[in-house]
């Protein structure tokens, strides 16, 4: 793996020196540019793309949410990790909706967020595991689906892609899934594009919101 190029958007510039010192304590990590809001850095893809974006979700002008759909119907081979404060459930959707590849709240370590970073440079998700649960509480209580929102028909899920999705949520890499299910990378990758194709969605974070909202991890 070569080196990770990072955009961070966040409109605290406290926020902005201190994650790119940190980050950049990991020499295959380096922070080519900052954004203060969503506009920046759309205006800065255009300039330069980066591998990751580390995206606030509150910010001026344009936030974290919306600048994330545009990056990902411009720039679809960007990855974003959502960095923010916020674990409740109009969020969550929200962020899963708009495409997001990571999921992290400002609580974590930096370690955590090095975690994130890794994973996204090898094609996985990352998601917090406190926000997972979250959801899954959530429709246990029958309070996730957002109005207006309706359910439909379960496609049938085979127990070899429920434990996919398990493993997805989890952010374990393609290598470490094939290994503790003793089967080839190529088979995880088959079985992720067999879920991608069945559930009608783009990405893995759209296979970890789908797997919520059915209540497949309960």
């Amino acid at each position: 793996m070569g080196l990770i190029n990072i955009l961070i958007a966040d409109d605290h510039a406290i926020v902005r020196e201190g994650l790119k010192a940190a980050l950049e304590i990991n020499t295959d990590i380096e922070v080519i540019g900052e954004a203060e809001d969503g506009v920046a850095a759309i205006e800065f893809c255009e300039k330069t793309i980066p591998d990751i974006i580390i995206m606030d979700m509150n910010m001026p002008r344009m936030d974290g949410i919306v600048a994330t759909r545009e990056i990902k119907r411009r720039f679809p081979g960007v990855k974003i990790l959502l960095l923010t404060m916020h674990d409740n459930k109009e969020y969550v959707l929200d962020a899963l909706g708009a495409g997001i590849d990571a999921y992290l709240l400002k609580m974590a370590r930096i370690g955590e967020v090095h975690k994130a970073i890794n994973a996204l440079a090898e094609g996985e998700s990352y998601f917090d595991k406190n926000v997972t649960q979250m959801m899954i509480e959530m429709k246990k209580q029958g309070s996730l689906l957002p109005s207006g929102e309706n359910e439909t028909e379960e496609q049938h899920i085979t127990a070899r892609e429920r434990e996919i999705i398990a493993f997805l949520i989890d952010g374990k890499t393609t290598a470490v899934i094939a290994e503790t299910l003793s089967i080839s990378p190529n088979t995880v990758n088959n079985h992720r594009a067999n879920l991608l194709k069945k559930l009608g969605v783009k990405n893995t974070a759209e296979i970890v919101r789908w797997a919520v909202l059915k209540g497949i991890l309960d």
